[in-house]
């Protein structure tokens, strides 16, 4: 008499017979993984984002400042230019020239000594405020820097 064995029964026979070693392939798979690909912190640039008004051109990040350059891809001029962090402390920036003309470049720079207080990989936000006529109204663009201390 012949004892036939249904389907369920033999993927479980599989399962058990060459489960350990698939199991293994999976280990060593995620241990090169783990080992080669990089962490995320590792990964991070230096780079900031202000969006299509004032593009980002470069960021720095040490002990003593925070330097950032932007341009001015308005079409127009701008005047009253001020910049500040607001997080993660609220504090004042010196920028390089009050009034921009078109396209021109604006450096940003706040002197941290510590006040920033981050670790390696830090977070920022900033806020620049400028005006589109010499006696107009306050325009805000805020922007998010991603930086590690060099």
């Amino acid at each position: 008499m012949k004892i036939k064995k249904s389907k369920g029964q033999m993927a479980l026979e599989f399962l058990m017979t060459y489960g350990w070693a698939i199991m293994m392939v999976m280990a060593v798979v995620g241990g090169l993984m783990y080992v080669i690909i990089p962490h995320p912190k590792s990964l991070t640039t230096n780079k900031c984002i202000f969006g299509a008004a004032m593009p980002c051109m470069g960021v720095q990040l040490s002990n003593d400042y925070l330097k950032v350059s932007l341009r001015n891809s308005m079409g127009q001029s701008i005047y009253n230019v001020t910049a500040k962090v607001v997080i993660p402390i609220d504090m004042n920036c010196n920028v390089s020239n009050s009034s921009l003309r078109a396209e021109d470049r604006l450096d940003i720079q706040c002197v941290n000594a510590g006040k920033l207080n981050l670790t390696d990989d830090a977070r920022i936000n900033m806020q620049v405020t400028y005006r589109k006529t010499r006696d107009g109204y306050d325009q805000i663009v805020m922007g998010e820097i991603y930086a590690k201390y060099t």
